[in-house]
């Protein structure tokens, strides 16, 4: 019977020694699981370009997964969930504007607490990864980040409400 480890060890045949290169970092290796819950109440339709500043994160941070509820945004609307650099006042550029989702339909009805790794190009095995490497940067920039939310086509109910949960480690 074969036997099979993570990465983490030297081979299949010597278990019991550890490749120190591929350790993963103290921080992430014994960190806690943080959450983070970002709500908004829209007095107003949602236009397309339109932003929502949801939450800041690191750039090194590990999102395990992001759960989005929504009720009735009305008979259309779509958004992206993304990226930006926090920048001055919440103002930086976008990093990747539909990285989680791209025209997600939220105009059906009620959402609750849908997984957000499941609706862009991402899979199981992305979670865990840092949002630098996710964001396709070949190393982390140690900066600020913004999730946000892009009106990709237009509400047309006014008063719609929006929940991200974040599930999530962050290295410092």
């Amino acid at each position: 019977m074969a036997s099979y480890f993570s990465e983490h060890f030297a081979s299949i045949t010597a278990p019991t020694v550890l490749i120190k290169q591929q350790k993963v970092p103290v921080g992430v290796h014994h960190a806690r699981m943080r959450y983070s819950c970002e709500r908004v109440l829209l007095t107003a339709v949602l236009a397309v370009g339109e932003q929502i500043r949801m939450g800041q994160f690191k750039s090194g941070d590990r999102f395990h997964d992001i759960l989005l509820t929504c009720d009735n945004a009305g008979s259309t609307g779509d958004i992206n969930i993304g990226l930006a650099k926090t920048g001055a006042a919440h103002a930086g550029a976008f990093i990747d504007e539909d990285l989680f989702a791209t025209a997600l339909d939220v105009n059906a009805g009620a959402l609750a607490r849908v997984d957000q790794f499941d609706e862009a190009g991402l899979n199981d095995y992305d979670r865990n990864k840092p949002l630098w490497e996710l964001a396709g940067q070949s190393e982390d920039p140690f900066e600020d980040w913004d999730l946000v939310i892009t009106g990709d086509e237009i509400f047309t109910n006014a008063a719609c409400e929006m929940q991200l949960e974040v599930h999530y480690t962050s290295d410092g």
